[in-house]
């Protein structure tokens, strides 16, 4: 995770698998909110939520915002650890930049 300007901040998730889990464990206050890329070179879709009991198209009401590879999406949050992903697929990968 790198600090590009004051409160700016870039990351990635590795690993990403059928188990949902935070983008980030650590606490990184933001005052607008997080853009997150799904890696060009995924397998499968993954999807980005704010609940740790995100699903994979799995559920009407669980699951997260799909992403197949190459694809983003903006998040307003106050906090880069309240987004969550998950895919169908182990070792997928997403970037994130939040500010």
């Amino acid at each position: 995770m790198s600090n590009v300007t004051p409160n700016t901040y870039t990351g990635r998730k590795t690993s990403i698998g059928t188990t949902g889990v935070q983008i980030s464990s650590t606490s990184q206050k933001l005052r607008n909110g997080i853009t997150v890329l799904a890696s060009g070179s995924n397998s499968a879709t993954v999807y980005v939520g704010c609940s740790s009991g995100i699903t994979a198209n799995t559920s009407d009401t669980a699951d997260g915002f799909p992403l197949a590879a190459g694809g983003a999406v903006f998040i307003e949050t106050d906090n880069v650890n309240k987004v969550y992903v998950i895919s169908t697929s182990a070792n997928q990968v997403v970037f994130w930049m939040g500010s």
